[in-house]
């Protein structure tokens, strides 16, 4: 508790969180166990409303796991909450307790989710996935008279109501201004975006004769890489040099839609001059003036240059390592598929360079692909569907390859019309993250008045306090009697079914063995 104990409101005291109720855990669940009928499972997913694929239990289950609507449920590992369940009856899971409050239940509730963060902090750092039974029990906490705890969780009801209303509205807006940013990108990558401008603009090059002098480009630069290779080692090159050259995978139109008119059908093949992973060597957290970027550093459309690791200077030697301008990057191994195949466009790298590991694909494009409108293609659905589908799970990553990514059928629009589309795309765009940045702004303003007006209640300022009310002190005295005879009662019983399990001598068969003897 931070609250100094000697400033504790009128009829107020402090107890241990571990003496306000029963906490019992959950009962563990073998995979094997899981049906698709009976009752189900109540998970850490289904408290926070993200589990959208329950399990479900058929067998029979001590009374104690049963989970009824109603009942106060505290999740403590993974992510920390109090909740009261308000859904059908389950049967509970572990690292979830079922509390047996001694005190208003709606009080309580609101007093540890109120407290849960600190035990967090306190007890094992920002870094902690769980909360101990006994450090949750040893946690001090402020306690007023039951009837001033029954009127907190009437306010609190009431003025949380408010803000959980504003909160989830903002949401909302959240949810939409995601979908009209996919519904732009959408309209960007099938043409849909810039139909007026094909009709303001009928003589644009179409993009067949633009891919004809990107593909002599990605050719003559081949050439050139070969003939650097050659004099690097002072060779001079074969007559038959320029046969070796591949021609990139042409795309399969076969069930492709459409596309606008003056638009054409590529591969990501046949527009990058080179595709390739970064740097293999192992990082560390070290700084030095040789930073490499991690996996989680480039998401749909951005890229995080704080989000890095370092590298000696002897694992830094080659060139091809850096990052520049206009290069395309690609997540070809993530822990979620959600996260492989993320594409964004390198702008201007921080000052000194940095590199991409190998974890990250990099590619060089041809002249003529716009880069953006490239990492727009990278989020329509079709695509999307077709990389989440190609991933393959290894070690609990899921990953990508070169293979998977070469034959990806792109749209290629006019020269003059994609520069159109990425004008219009990131205007709206702009318009988009300056709305989010201002809900999140506001969300924050939210989070901070809902702890305000929680530490309001839990100091003795959210309510006034009635000197007829009976102490808290009181109260807890009324609790350690009545859990002092629950644990009699329990002893007893204890010892009764102990005797009820003892095997029983049949009187008759061991004075037939008298006799015998």
């Amino acid at each position: 508790m931070s609250e100094n104990r000697q400033e504790l409101p009128l009829g107020w005291t402090a107890a241990l969180l571990g003496v306000l109720g029963d906490y019992i855990n959950g009962r563990g669940f073998r995979r094997s166990e899981w049906r698709k009928s009976g009752r189900p499972i109540i998970r850490i997913q289904d408290l926070t409303g993200s589990n959208d694929a329950p399990n479900y239990f058929e067998g029979p289950v001590d009374e104690r796991h049963i989970v009824r609507t109603g009942d106060f449920l505290i999740s403590w590992a993974a992510t920390l909450g109090a909740f009261i369940w308000r859904g059908q009856e389950g049967i509970l899971n572990q690292h979830i307790f079922k509390v047996r409050s001694f005190i208003d239940k709606r009080f309580h509730c609101a007093l540890v989710r109120h407290i849960l963060g600190d035990i967090q902090r306190r007890t094992h750092g920002t870094g902690m996935v769980h909360i101990t039974k006994d450090e949750f029990d040893r946690t001090i906490v402020p306690v007023p008279p039951l009837a001033e705890q029954q009127r907190i969780a009437d306010a609190l009801d009431e003025l949380l109501s408010d803000v959980d209303a504003g909160e989830a509205a903002l949401d909302q807006v959240r949810v939409k201004l995601g979908e009209y940013r996919a519904s732009v990108l959408k309209a960007a990558v099938e043409g849909t975006l810039t139909a007026e401008w094909r009709r303001h603009h009928p003589n644009a090059e179409p993009a067949s004769e633009l891919l004809k002098r990107m593909l002599s480009d990605r050719r003559r630069r081949w050439d050139e890489g070969q003939l650097r290779k050659f004099g690097k080692k002072g060779q001079k090159p074969p007559k038959n040099w320029k046969t070796k050259y591949k021609e990139p995978l042409e795309p399969d139109t076969s069930e492709l839609p459409t596309l606008p008119e003056g638009w054409s059908w590529v591969t990501l093949h046949q527009i990058l001059w080179q595709l390739r992973s970064g740097t293999a060597e192992t990082s560390s957290r070290e700084v030095t003036d040789y930073p490499v970027l991690k996996s989680s550093a480039v998401r749909h459309g951005s890229i995080d240059f704080d989000d890095v690791n370092y590298l000696q200077a002897s694992q830094s030697t080659r060139s091809g390592n850096y990052l520049q301008q206009g290069d395309l990057l690609i997540t070809r191994l993530s822990g979620s598929v959600d996260y492989v195949g993320c594409c964004a466009i390198v702008g201007i790298p921080p000052f000194g360079g940095i590199q991409y590991p190998d974890r990250i694909f990099c590619g060089k494009i041809v002249p003529g692909a716009n880069g953006s409108f490239l990492s727009y293609c990278f989020r329509h659905p079709r695509l999307r569907a077709i990389l989440e589908k190609a991933a393959k799970s290894t070690a609990g990553h899921q990953r990508i390859s070169m293979s998977d990514l070469h034959p990806l059928a792109f749209p290629l629009p006019p020269l003059a019309e994609q520069e159109a589309i990425f004008e219009v795309v990131e205007d709206q765009l702009s318009i988009i993250n300056h709305l989010e940045s201002d809900l999140t702004s506001r969300l924050t303003s939210t989070q901070s008045l809902r702890q305000a007006i929680l530490r309001h209640a839990f100091t003795g300022q959210l309510v006034s306090q009635d000197p007829r009310d009976e102490p808290a002190s009181e109260l807890l005295k009324r609790i350690a009697v009545e859990r002092e005879e629950r644990l009699r009662e329990a002893a007893a019983a204890r010892r009764t079914d102990k005797r009820s399990a003892k095997p029983r001598t049949d009187r008759r068969s061991r004075s037939a063995r008298d006799a015998r003897a």
